[in-house]
């Protein structure tokens, strides 16, 4: 690991990319070094101005939504950025945005809990439409170089309005060219929508592989989708691996295969332990006819919490 405190620029040499190329040096050593991982601090420079109205993860929050501006934090988000180890739930409307020009990140080991979604529309307003992690482009730049892995995500039924279906992993509305190098693996993923991981865009190098998905009640959801809206192919998808109830390739023009599609109405209870909400109900049971050590669905994952958990 290289460790950094800071990176520092003078106020009178900002603006001119001195912090872009000593982030790129700090890379290349680390390169150099054949080290694993860079490991910093940062600064929330802007905080103190909000401090007596957010706190610290609220505001954190705020400026990777785009909603804030802090002269370190967004420059960090901008040069890669981690998401790894949280906990991060009950939310009204999306639990994570990834927008713009992001990339060089990896989000992965984390639990996404449990949608609000709101729906005021026979009141003659509007609704509120939940992603546990959605991502789409801004101001004509979209996320690229992206590694999305090893997440547990799980929306509880009971919660928030019944006539909105909140959804899991949503890549939408590129810009130019669509998404490129986005990887979806090992995740562990029981939402009810149809758009359990989706895709609309996926125009070069993104992989969706082993990754596990259950249905909610009545069926619904466990679903990857290949969208094909506003012209675009996903021709530049792979689909491989995976456990799911149904794989809804609409363009026909994605590469899908080695999957295991269990269908509608399967026995759920031959396939997995039970709704989703622990990461045990993905274990497959002694029936199943996916085993472990078979390479399908999040398999090399819960094979290391059953490790893990048995120590």
């Amino acid at each position: 690991t290289l460790y950094g405190a800071d990176v520092y620029v003078d106020p009178d040499c900002q603006g001119r990319g001195v912090g872009a190329a000593l982030y790129e040096a700090r890379r290349r050593l680390c390169k150099n070094l054949n080290l694993r991982r860079i490991l910093a601090g940062g600064r929330l420079s802007s905080y103190d101005k909000l401090a007596d109205e957010l706190t610290p993860e609220s505001y954190v929050q705020k400026v990777k939504d785009g909603e804030l501006r802090d002269a370190v934090l967004s420059f960090q988000l901008r040069e890669g950025f981690t998401v790894r180890g949280n906990v991060i739930h009950d939310a009204v409307e999306d639990l994570m945005r990834v927008t713009g020009d992001s990339f060089d990140g990896t989000i992965e080991y984390n639990r996404f809990f449990d949608m609000h979604p709101t729906d005021s529309r026979k009141q003659g307003k509007g609704y509120t439409h939940s992603d546990s992690l959605q991502m789409f482009a801004q101001d004509g730049k979209t996320p690229h170089s992206i590694v999305i892995r090893r997440n547990h995500i799980y929306d509880d039924p009971k919660t928030g309005a019944p006539t909105v279906t909140p959804q899991g992993i949503f890549l939408a509305d590129p810009g130019p060219g669509g998404y490129r190098d986005i990887l979806v693996e090992d995740n562990l993923i029981a939402v009810r929508s149809a758009n359990s991981i989706y895709v609309g865009g996926g125009q070069h190098n993104v992989i969706i592989r082993n990754n596990t998905l259950i249905p909610g009640p009545q069926d619904g959801g466990a679903v990857i989708r290949l969208a094909n809206k506003h012209k675009w192919t996903n021709e530049g998808t792979t689909v491989t691996a995976n456990v799911t109830k149904l794989i809804m390739d609409e363009s026909k023009r994605s590469s899908v295969s080695g999957n295991h599609q269990y269908g509608r109405k399967a026995p759920l209870a031959r396939y997995f332990g039970g709704s989703g909400r622990n990461w045990q109900d993905f274990l497959p049971p002694q029936q199943s006819p996916i085993k472990l050590g078979a390479n399908l669905g999040a398999d090399t994952y819960l094979q290391m919490l059953v490790e893990q958990n048995s120590e």
